[in-house]
């Protein structure tokens, strides 16, 4: 479980996505780390690229056209994810620029270059038990590069036999970049590799010259959190939502007088949701009963409360965080957050006669008030109920 918020007088966040609160850190030279070898993640894409993806492409596509490639890997890194409604964690990414060689008769016709991340996640990580291993990797549609010697010279007989409509590289060309990424889109399973984490760090190590960082090492770790008779976390209460008077640039409703939205609350890794029809400016509505709970909220170090709204006839989403820190007790207190509808600003003459840009504003739209009750620094007079 996690908590995500800001600080004691909270302010609205800087950053446009929440930060992730885990997995926790690796602590450095700690004895009880596993490392899983990257060249086994290196490893497992070569093999679904050898065994599965080009034999599948090479199957559709004519007898004298085969598809080769060569592989680098770009340095590993640890991040985070970016969603800006929900909480983030972080993964360690594993980038690899491939080069597809599209062969014609065993002369190179057409080259492709691809970009693959291949994320390794800890899938469940805020669980009490831990989490497992999730690999998945990602890839979008290729590139062109330039063309060869021995395409300028197909492509003309080509192009003089099509009347000039199309070149046959590029139809070939064309017809394998829309077969790769979904070829190449899937999980992968490290086989005998079933630990459960929720701790996770990254060892780069230096660039090899086949051009892979066969030293890397994905560092795990089970943390065990303490279990204290003495509850010392805090939970989050949600009290009242207000609807604001949201106006676009014209003055107009943002969005329609009457609204019927879903809401979900995240605080850390806890979620509650809530249905409100007929919701309309200026309103005010009360929560019924509701109250999340973070059990170890200092193993975090912040409470991230995040509020996403989506209106129930669209595919429409708003959605704001704050961030508490541990230093200022997880915000102890009451709190709120403002949801902004955003609308569009046409551009405007300037005094020198030129015409602004079109922008886009944000406008106040809800305001949700909650309460935070931390048991970790604050006396039990001043608790409540």
């Amino acid at each position: 479980m996690c908590l995500l918020i800001f600080i004691s007088v909270c302010t609205q966040a800087q950053n446009t996505y929440p930060p992730a609160l885990g997995p926790f850190e690796v602590q450095e030279n700690d004895p009880a780390v596993s490392e899983l070898p990257g060249s086994l993640v290196t490893g497992e894409l070569t093999r679904v690229l050898n065994d599965s993806v080009l034999p599948e492409i090479n199957q559709q596509l004519p007898e004298n056209i085969t598809i080769t490639y060569t592989l680098k890997q770009l340095k590993p890194h640890l991040t985070q994810t970016r969603y800006n409604n929900a909480p983030n964690e972080k993964f360690v990414k594993m980038g690899y620029e491939i080069v597809y060689n599209i062969k014609y008769n065993n002369q190179v016709l057409r080259r492709l270059k691809h970009t693959i991340n291949v994320n390794v996640f800890c899938n469940g990580w805020s669980n009490p038990s831990g989490g497992q291993l999730d690999i998945r990797a990602y890839a979008p549609t290729p590139v062109l590069l330039e063309p060869s010697f021995a395409e300028q010279a197909l492509n003309i007989a080509s192009e003089l036999f099509t009347f000039g409509q199309f070149s046959l590289s590029e139809k070939i060309s064309d017809y394998i970049k829309s077969l790769l990424p979904p070829a190449v889109n899937r999980r992968f399973a490290i086989q005998g590799f079933n630990y459960r984490f929720n701790c996770l760090g990254l060892q780069a190590g230096p660039k090899g010259g086949d051009g892979l960082y066969q030293d890397a090492a994905i560092l795990i770790k089970m943390k065990r959190l303490p279990v204290s008779p003495e509850f010392k976390g805090v939970t989050v209460k949600l009290k009242k939502i207000k609807r604001l008077n949201a106006r676009n640039f014209n003055n107009n409703v943002l969005y329609k007088p009457s609204e019927d939205i879903y809401l979900n609350f995240f605080a850390n890794s806890e979620e509650t949701s809530f249905l409100f029809e007929n919701f309309r400016e200026g309103e005010e509505r009360i929560f019924p009963d509701n109250k999340m709970v973070i059990l170890n909220p200092l193993d975090y170090g912040k409470l991230v409360a995040i509020t996403q709204i989506a209106q129930a006839d669209s595919f429409t989403e708003d959605a704001a965080f704050e961030v508490y820190n541990a230093e200022n007790n997880f915000g102890h207190g009451l709190q709120k957050i403002i949801v902004k509808k955003p609308y569009n600003i046409p551009p405007q003459s300037l005094p020198n006669g030129n015409r602004s840009k079109p922008t886009t504003g944000y406008a106040d739209a809800y305001e949700i008030s909650f309460e935070v009750a931390s048991r970790v620094n604050t006396p039990p007079a001043q608790l409540g109920n």
